[in-house]
């Protein structure tokens, strides 16, 4: 799902501008992290590829190394502790 063809009111910035966090899912607030995609994928869709494989609760756990497999460099950046 391409962000720019949604309607502004969808948009996860918007959303999150208009009603907050918690009116965001997930996914969206991961994909407002990310901030955009990769040229293939939406980070939308970036987002929910990665949070299919691995459960919120854990992503900062997972080793940037291994994240850079999943993503670029960047967006596995912005998710590690360490």
């Amino acid at each position: 799902m391409n962000i720019k063809n949604l309607h502004f009111s969808s948009k996860p910035s918007y959303k999150l501008i208009r009603n907050g966090p918690q009116a965001l899912d997930t996914a969206e607030l991961l994909a407002i992290i990310f901030g955009n995609g990769d040229g293939k994928e939406s980070c939308l869709d970036l987002s929910h590829k990665l949070l299919n494989k691995h459960p919120l609760s854990k992503l900062g756990d997972i080793p940037y190394r291994m994240l850079e497999k999943e993503i670029d460099y960047i967006k596995a950046l912005r998710l590690t502790k360490k």
